[in-house]
Order: structure tokens, then C-alpha cells, then sequence
């Protein structure tokens, strides 16, 4: 079975568990949380069965996502971008933990604190993980 098919299944399944969330939910079998994950997961796989067909079925359209997912610039400018949230994010964490701390919300302060641990403690291991491997 080619890629193309193996991604058609996998949708075709979430959309099936999906539409399972949303009808337990209106059958009040599960809360309204579900009901929100179930029509988003089905709106997501809705849009990506269209992709994937319009992929199997236009020659251009292939193509054309086959130069984006491939193309130097592109994974470059992905690259680029991934690092540029990572530090806004550090940087929105650390003010927040100053902001929590002024509201005398310490408890809070103290989790965004620990996050921006995680994060750092994540990507210093993945740093030599990738140092290793390059």
C-alpha cells in the first residue's frame, strides 16, 4: 500500500472516530469537551481526505506540494521560523512569570516557570542528540 493510501486510511479512521465523539456527545454519553475535539478532529480530516485526494488525482498539485516539502528555502524558512517561536516564546514565558509574580499569583508564576525549565531542558537534549548525529 503507497503512502497516498496508508494517509487516506489513517483520515478516513479519525474522521470515523470523530464522528463516534460527536454522537456519544449528543447522545450526552460524553461531555461537551468531546463533542469540541470530535468536530475538530472531523474538520481536520475532512480537509485532509480533500488533500490527499486532490494529491492522488492532480499531477501539478503533487508536484507542486512535492517542491514545498522538499525545496532548501522552504525547510530552511521552516527551520528559521521554529527557532524564531521557540526564543518568542522563552521570552513571553519569562516576562509572564514577572507579570503572574507582580499580580501576587505566585502558584502560576512558579508552572510558567517550570515550562520555560522543560522547554530549555528539551532543546539542550535535543541540541546533543543532534550534535551526535551531525
Amino acid at each position: 500500500m503507497d503512502q497516498s493510501k496508508k494517509r487516506l486510511l489513517y483520515y478516513s479512521v479519525l474522521a470515523v472516530l470523530a464522528l463516534v465523539l460527536l454522537v456519544l456527545s449528543c447522545l450526552e454519553l460524553l461531555d461537551s469537551f468531546w463533542a469540541g475535539m470530535g468536530g475538530a478532529l472531523l474538520a481536520v480530516s475532512a480537509f485532509r481526505i480533500v488533500q490527499v485526494w486532490r494529491y492522488c488525482k492532480d499531477p501539478a498539485f503533487a508536484e507542486q506540494l512535492k517542491v514545498k516539502n522538499t525545496d532548501e528555502r522552504n525547510r530552511f524558512l521552516a527551520e528559521r521560523a521554529r527557532s524564531w517561536t521557540f526564543y518568542i516564546c522563552i521570552l513571553a514565558e519569562a516576562l509572564a512569570v514577572i507579570v503572574l509574580k507582580l499580580f501576587a499569583l505566585p502558584d502560576y508564576s512558579t508552572l510558567m516557570g517550570f515550562l520555560i525549565g522543560i522547554q530549555l531542558v528539551i532543546y539542550w537534549v535535543t541540541y546533543f542528540i543532534l550534535k551526535r548525529k551531525y
